[in-house]
């Protein structure tokens, strides 16, 4: 795994919150103006959240490394016998 410097890394956390944000309170709007069905509101408030984060992860993940949560553990793991 390739190793990123911190400038690098910190940009890439500032623009995949940034794009989030905007996904989230956009597709918000979006949502609450198409219709008046909560559910549906909901559903459509969801989705686009939901692709985006799968997005932002996809691109992201290797530069910025704070989506350790998502890897497997490694190997290396102290392990009981």
């Amino acid at each position: 795994m390739q190793k990123f410097d911190l400038p690098r890394r910190l940009t890439a956390e500032a623009l995949g919150t940034a794009i989030l944000v905007a996904t989230v309170v956009g597709s918000g709007i979006m949502a609450e103006t198409l219709t008046k069905d909560f559910a549906l509101a909901l559903l459509g408030n969801t989705l686009p959240t939901g692709a985006i984060l799968v997005v932002l992860i996809t691109i992201l993940g290797p530069i910025s490394a704070r989506i350790s949560i998502l890897r497997f553990p490694s190997s290396s793991r102290s392990r009981a016998s």
